[in-house]
């Protein structure tokens, strides 16, 4: 598996991300391609990027992060306007229609309902949960 991730948002450099998972999948078909993002994807630029996805990425995994909104951007303090929580759920439905597995994570920062968030992605989202775990590496 070849995972698209770390040291900033990857969809901030969508176009690349698609050059290269282009270039991956026609080299080798059979390789599994996964995105971690923010889920801030179509934000960052702009526009739908979901549907270019579809057949490249195997796996997407969207950090919700929070139980609601004011959590959310209490924690992340995201810099984009408005309802970006609302905007990463929209995000997440969207990631659904294109890629064969979406899964929300979530930290257990101080504050943050793991409990909600986990019914948020069976529930409302539809979608696998992963716990991940503040500050420990490794």
């Amino acid at each position: 598996e070849i995972c698209f991730c770390g040291l900033g948002e990857p969809l901030m450099r969508f176009s690349f991300v698609l050059d290269v998972a282009k270039a991956l999948k026609t080299k080798d078909p059979s390789v599994k391609l996964r995105i971690d993002t923010n889920g801030q994807g179509n934000l960052i630029n702009k526009r739908n990027v979901v549907p270019e996805l579809k057949g490249l990425i195997d796996k997407i995994c969207v950090s919700l992060n929070a139980h609601d909104a004011a959590t959310y951007h209490a924690i992340v303090k995201p810099h984009f306007n408005g309802d970006v929580y609302a905007a990463i759920k929209a995000f997440i439905i969207e990631a659904k229609k294109y890629i064969p597995e979406v899964e929300v994570t979530c930290l257990n920062y101080p504050g943050v309902d793991i409990a909600a968030v986990k019914r948020i992605a069976a529930e409302e989202l539809g979608v696998a949960f992963r716990l991940r775990y503040y500050d420990e590496v490794g």
